[in-house]
């Protein structure tokens, strides 16, 4: 026979039981999110790294992607001058012929003064015409003066950046210079130039190849196959050559020289002659 005392009892047992699973539900939610948020703010850093091999073939895609892109820009920019010419005729007006005085004693007066208004219409036009040819002209040398001098300064930039970075790759300016005009002198088409402006190492590759004509004739020889053949023949032989080249210097470079152990204690510095401190 169960007492009150037993019925608090097991009242006070069940409400225990029953507030436990709700307090080990909100223990193990504050534990997942903790790992959740953990998780979301430890991101994974570590950095994807490519064999050689990789690295030669992802840099041959890359060349060959670049090499493709700039034969498009050449090709666009060439049909974009072919479609100016072509609109350049097709706007071009028709002169005005302007007729001969006539004679007035061939003709009636009448005939006479129409032929003589016409005349004089036609070299109204005629003149209108010849003024609106000069001032396109005019105009047509502005805009030229102006892309050639927007091109020079985006030239002048590009020769900046480049010199800057040929600095911190450890080419002097003599050096980037005597490998341009080696370059220059060897045909080197300016397209693919480009690619050495703008390359993160193209001042490396310049004074490379500008030290071995070999290489440079092998380059001459992808030009003239084509452009992207040059490009992509830089981007992928000549960049594993110098990477090499570094390594190799690097391995190669002598130890570092110890410097002279201090023995003794050092000679505290007193102040100043005739100094007094208190």
């Amino acid at each position: 026979m169960q007492t009150d005392s037993d019925v608090d009892e097991a009242e006070i047992t069940l409400e225990d039981n029953e507030t436990e699973p709700s307090q080990n539900i909100d223990e193990t939610t504050e534990v997942d999110s903790q790992e959740n948020d953990e998780s979301d703010s430890s991101p994974n850093e570590e950095k994807v790294v490519f064999s050689e091999a990789q690295q030669r073939v992802l840099d041959k895609q890359i060349g060959k992607k670049v090499g493709k892109l700039r034969e498009v820009e050449r090709d666009n920019q060439s049909l974009r001058q072919r479609l100016q010419d072509v609109e350049a005729q097709l706007n071009k007006p028709v002169d005005v012929e302007v007729p001969p005085m006539p004679d007035a004693f061939s003709m009636t007066d009448a005939d006479y003064k129409e032929k003589v208004a016409q005349r004089d219409k036609a070299i109204a036009e005629s003149t209108l015409q010849q003024a609106n040819a000069k001032a396109a002209e005019a105009q047509e040398q502005n805009d030229r003066a102006k892309a050639i001098a927007k091109a020079q300064e985006t030239a002048n930039a590009k020769r900046i950046v480049y010199e800057s970075r040929a600095a911190d790759l450890g080419v002097t300016l003599p050096e980037l210079q005597k490998a341009g005009q080696t370059l220059t002198d060897a045909g080197l088409h300016n397209e693919v130039a480009g690619y050495l402006l703008d390359a993160d190492n193209g001042p490396l590759i310049s004074q490379y190849l500008g030290q071995n004509p070999l290489e440079l004739d092998n380059v001459l020889q992808k030009q003239n196959q084509s452009i992207s053949d040059a490009i992509i023949y830089m981007h992928t032989e000549i960049r594993a050559k110098l990477q090499s080249l570094a390594k190799s210097n690097i391995n190669q470079a002598p130890d570092p020289i110890d410097k002279p152990a201090v023995s003794g204690k050092q000679k505290k510095q007193g102040g100043p002659q005739g100094a007094t401190f208190e």
